[in-house]
């Protein structure tokens, strides 16, 4: 039996055996494929990122979403994004896998089904540049020719019922270290170090500048603005460049007012002149990975000290649109930081403003 046979095998005792497929071999609701993905508009949009046949190595193969309602599935209402399935033989990145995925901010499950077991991962952990193919690792699942041992901890009606997340394995699972809470956590870090009393910017500046400077990350991953765009009009190859030079990043902030919805980024009177390039450096720093809790500035000096390092984990061609447009909403409208943070709890409706840039994208170049 040749190998990509045995793995279809693996995957069907696997999916079988935890109950996602029927007596007769049937996938049971939920259980979701790049076809029928391609077949369903509303699903497509869910998972459009993830069932990629573009991206080959680390596109997932299946994702399982468990029922909306405690009292099971409900017409036209998509369920919870519960599990990721991936065939593995053996050539794919798994960490690349496992940030990508991180970056959905949707299924806590990875499962990576291979000719001979189960490697079942905390989708939901932080990805950090020591990571090996061990960590996060929650259970190793033999597959045997008569099941997968083990698999009553991973039963499908565990994640329906809820009853899983009561488990131990359940619990280890934070949700604290998802996307979203780490990537607020991130910008809150930075907007301390921005706003002290003492040479700092006032709350609704930093929260504005930071607000573009993530918009411009979104643009940039989603290739709505490339290298030869930003050489050509602002002098600069890349975003990080672009950071170095108030002048020419203040025009390329005009010009996303111009070239966008001009209420999305409003510029005060006298931000320009208030901004300094040790503000710049500090967004710098974020975007280059920095542990912004670690940092201390000098800003008599225009020094930053020698703070920590991690991976930069964010993929905004892969994060929610939902979650960009919260923090535009969180940002341009509060100059309260406890305010905004309670507001950036929901996802807001200016999320269809944003989306409909991608249709916008024919000054990239």
């Amino acid at each position: 039996m040749s190998e990509v046979r045995t793995l279809k095998k693996s995957l069907n005792i696997t999916l079988k055996s935890a109950r996602f497929l029927t007596d007769s071999g049937e996938p049971v609701d939920g259980l979701i494929d790049p076809k029928q993905a391609k077949e369903n508009y509303v699903i497509s949009l869910r998972h459009r990122l993830i069932l990629n046949e573009n991206r080959e190595k680390t596109k997932i193969d299946m994702i399982y979403e468990s029922p909306a309602t405690s009292k099971g599935r409900l017409k036209g209402r998509p369920g919870h994004s519960c599990i990721y399935f991936k065939i593995d033989d053996g050539t794919q990145d798994i960490k690349k896998i496992r940030k990508d995925i991180w970056n959905t901010g949707m299924a806590p499950l990875l499962w990576l089904i291979g000719p001979t077991n189960v490697r079942i991962y905390d989708a939901f952990a932080r990805p950090e540049e020591t990571d090996t193919e061990k960590d996060h690792m929650l259970d190793v699942l033999d597959i045997t020719s008569t099941g997968l041992k083990g698999v009553e901890k991973f039963r499908r009606e565990l994640f329906d019922t809820g009853k899983f997340w009561e488990s131990d394995i359940g619990k280890s699972i934070n949700p604290n270290q998802r996307v979203e809470k780490a990537l607020l956590d991130d910008l809150w870090d930075t907007e301390k170090i921005l706003t002290p009393k003492r040479g700092g910017l006032p709350v609704h500046i930093a929260h504005a500048i930071l607000g573009r400077s993530i918009f411009m990350a979104y643009l940039w991953d989603r290739k709505i603005i490339t290298s030869e765009f930003l050489k050509a009009e602002f002098g600069h190859s890349d975003m990080k460049g672009l950071l170095t030079d108030k002048n020419q990043l203040y025009k390329f902030f005009r010009w996303l007012r111009s070239k966008f919805n001009g209420d999305l980024f409003p510029i005060d009177e006298d931000e320009e002149s208030r901004v300094e390039k040790i503000h710049l450096k500090i967004i710098r720093a974020f975007f280059d990975g920095t542990m912004m809790s670690t940092i201390e500035i000098d800003y008599d000096n225009d020094k930053i000290g020698h703070p920590q390092k991690r991976l930069w984990p964010y993929n905004f061609e892969i994060i929610p649109i939902e979650l960009i447009s919260s923090i535009y909403e969180m940002f341009a409208h509060s100059n309260d930081p406890i305010d905004a943070r309670a507001k950036s709890i929901l996802y807001k409706a200016s999320s269809c403003r944003i989306s409909s840039i991608n249709s916008n994208a024919g000054f990239a170049g």
